[in-house]
């Protein structure tokens, strides 16, 4: 008996020291970049996962980074941004004139170029930014130095379709991300000349799968980009400002509508930032150690694990992974459920907003299985004036931009209408 509560006890303080070991961030022995560092890391699953180098090579793990294999190397490929649907179809985003994109659906084992692309959009110059939204649909965006342009797919990335920006809103573009297949937000710049470096930092919105988009921020200064994008949740997100003068962040509280310009007193030059919670996230940068926050970007400690980051990538609250001048790998503690990384369990309706409107009103709503979907629009005496919404969806979180110019004002209600679910909500229109 004495022996057996022994081994427990040897046992748990064992548990305890690796649970302890695990927590927090730390360098995996992963290849060496033979470059300043990792432009990119994705990790379609706890376990498999993908970093790029600048100089056109390709690392894959199979045990969640204890163990790097090369897999693929193009001399002077110009990699930089990298995107997986699921542990065998992925595609590289690189800077390469003639080949922006590469798609592999063997693991990695073979990549072919996505040279063809639909839509009003010409055929990108290079891929900076990737978003996977789910196993089906993905966003790039390119180039940071000019033009600025815009593609997605709806077939795990064998098909692909570019979308031309307005000048007037951006020039650059340099990462994306989205919560839905309908919206998401676009980040990079807008410069008055030919030169991108004096850009202004902007923040482009889309509710309609980037059949438009409308600014909704611009920085205060110029010679700054947006850089990337991180969300912990439908609401809450942040952009690293990439400046030559000046070090300084942004934040979102309601789905990307408003942002808030926070300045810090670090050095210049910020790039890549990740969020675990509201409260504790990571900042770092070109060529300078990284910066850790407990206080949700309030103030932030110089901490010396990791250089010159690029890139964080979340698996869940509690596993994240980092591209920088090695790789990175954070375990935590449960802290809680990310929202952004899980299917709604219900049927959701929501309040549109604003609510009143003039003209236009974002209504969003949530379902749990694929199915039909119907969003209908009613006058106040009961008859359809329009429907929204009428196809087969996948499960998740759906955003229209519904337009009422055309109506007069007065109360008008909309319904989402599926096979297990019907609500009806009111609005005003105010004209």
């Amino acid at each position: 008996m004495k022996k057996i509560i022994f081994l427990l006890a040897v046992f748990s303080a064992f548990s305890l020291q690796q649970i302890k070991a695990q927590t927090g961030w730390i360098t995996l022995s992963s290849p060496t970049a033979n470059s300043f560092r990792f432009d990119d890391v994705h990790f379609p699953n706890a376990s498999t996962g993908f970093v790029v180098v600048w100089a056109g090579r390709v690392f894959k793990t199979t045990d969640g980074g204890n163990f790097w294999t090369q897999i693929t190397s193009i001399p002077n490929g110009a990699y930089r941004s990298v995107g997986f649907f699921d542990a065998n179809t992925g595609v590289i985003g690189t800077l390469t004139a003639g080949n922006p994109l590469y798609r592999t659906t063997n693991g990695g084992a073979t990549w072919n170029p996505i040279t063809s692309f639909g839509g009003n959009g010409s055929v990108p110059q290079g891929i900076c930014g990737l978003c996977i939204q789910s196993q089906t649909h993905a966003f790039g965006v390119g180039r940071y130095y000019q033009p600025a342009q815009f593609i997605k797919t709806s077939n795990g990335g064998e098909n692909w379709t570019s979308i031309r920006i307005d000048t007037s809103l951006a020039t650059s573009l340099v990462d994306c991300y989205f919560w839905s297949q309908d919206s998401g937000v676009v980040i990079g710049g807008k410069s008055p000349t030919s030169s991108y470096a004096q850009s202004y930092a902007v923040v482009l919105l889309t509710t309609n799968g980037g059949e438009n988009f409308s600014k909704v921020f611009t920085s205060a200064q110029n010679q700054e980009w947006g850089w990337k994008v991180t969300f912990i949740n439908k609401l809450t997100g942040f952009v690293s400002v990439e400046s030559t003068n000046r070090a300084s962040f942004l934040k979102t509280t309601n789905g990307g509508y408003n942002w808030s310009e926070i300045q810090i007193p670090i050095t210049k030059n910020i790039q890549g930032i990740g969020f675990i919670n509201e409260n504790t996230g990571w900042i770092g940068g070109f060529d300078i150690y990284s910066y850790q926050t407990t206080n949700g970007g309030a103030n932030w400690q110089q901490i010396t694990w990791g250089k010159s980051h690029n890139r964080f990538r979340f698996i869940n609250d509690t596993l994240a992974f980092s591209a920088g001048y090695n790789v990175y790998k954070y375990s935590g503690r449960v802290t809680g459920i990310n929202p952004a990384n899980i299917l709604p369990d219900k049927y959701v309706l929501n309040q549109n907003f604003p609510n009143p409107f003039n003209p236009n009103t974002i209504i969003s709503y949530e379902i749990p299985t694929r199915g039909l979907v119907q969003l209908k629009i009613y006058n106040a005496a009961g008859k359809e004036t329009e429907t929204c919404v009428s196809e087969i969806q996948s499960a998740g979180v759906h955003t229209i931009n519904f337009k009422a110019k055309h109506l007069p004002s007065g109360i008008y209600y909309y319904s989402l209408i599926t096979e297990h679910f019907t609500e009806t909500r009111k609005m005003a229109l105010i004209k």
